[in-house]
């Protein structure tokens, strides 16, 4: 990928083992691994969730950015 002044940046895909381990955050280990541990009745069809296991909030996110 070409940036500015003729430098350019290396972009390389994520390794399998990463994408498959519990113990690095990526969306796919998000969803297999740790939603499931606190989705309820209150967490509905969202994809993100509090450990509570409601919806994130735009207050929550304002909050913790």
């Amino acid at each position: 990928m070409k940036l500015k002044r003729g430098k350019t940046r290396k972009i390389s895909p994520h390794d399998k083992k990463v994408l498959s381990s519990k113990a690095y955050k990526t969306p796919k280990n998000y969803r297999d691994n740790w939603r499931k541990k606190v989705a309820n009745k209150l967490s509905g069809n969202v994809f993100f969730l509090m450990s509570d296991g409601r919806h994130i909030t735009e207050s929550y996110v304002r909050d913790h950015l």
